[in-house]
């Protein structure tokens, strides 16, 4: 599965150096370590397939977009999702927001805390 998420992460943000490349894989990998330690018990990866794969996608681009230049893109495109900014940069948190979106079925709930 790790081959898909990089594949979509990379459809996401084509133009990238092979260094660049190599990053966003590093990041799908733990994108998807992270989404595996946080599945419900009775769930696996297979139960949610397209979202576990869409959502590690999108925490890698988020991540990549925090730590390079991604910021300066003007659009990033994941399915029915399309993310467009006029100043060229990307919302890392939006990107994180759809994949928690995504992936709120499948995983442990936390406790929040919000202010009033």
């Amino acid at each position: 599965m790790k081959d898909l998420a990089c594949e979509k992460a990379l459809l996401m943000v084509p133009a990238l150096s092979e260094e660049s490349q190599e990053m966003l894989k590093a990041m799908c990998q733990t994108a998807e370590v992270m989404l595996q330690s946080r599945l419900r018990n009775n769930i696996t990866d297979k139960d949610c397939h397209n979202e576990f794969v869409t959502a590690a996608a999108l925490y890698a681009v988020a991540a990549m977009s925090e730590i390079t230049e991604l910021g300066q893109m003007e659009q990033i495109t994941a399915g029915d999702l399309t993310l467009k900014r006029k100043d060229g940069t990307l919302s890392a948190d939006r990107l994180r927001q759809q994949a928690d979106i995504l992936m709120a079925p499948y995983v442990k709930q936390g406790i929040a805390f919000q202010g009033v």
